[in-house]
């Protein structure tokens, strides 16, 4: 039986980078400090992310977020 990490569309750095609102040079150094789970595809340091560790990643930081915010508002603050 396969995991959903196996059958999960992977990502190129553009579709990511464009899901994320941040440039791909952003994403990339996202991706080498590890803050994104990716794989490397070929010797040219060229990444996939699976959708499924985007979506982590997105969780993490919503969950981040509206921890550190202290005025109350669902889904925490947005100064």
């Amino acid at each position: 039986m396969q995991d959903s990490q196996t059958t999960a569309k992977m990502l190129t750095v553009r579709q990511v980078a464009d899901r994320l609102g941040v440039s791909t040079v952003t994403l990339s150094r996202m991706l080498k400090r590890g803050e994104i789970r990716a794989v490397r595809i070929n010797d040219r340091g060229h990444f996939r992310v699976h959708e499924t560790a985007l979506a982590e990643f997105i969780a993490a930081r919503e969950t981040a977020t509206s921890d550190a915010c202290r005025c109350g508002r669902k889904g925490g603050c947005l100064r």
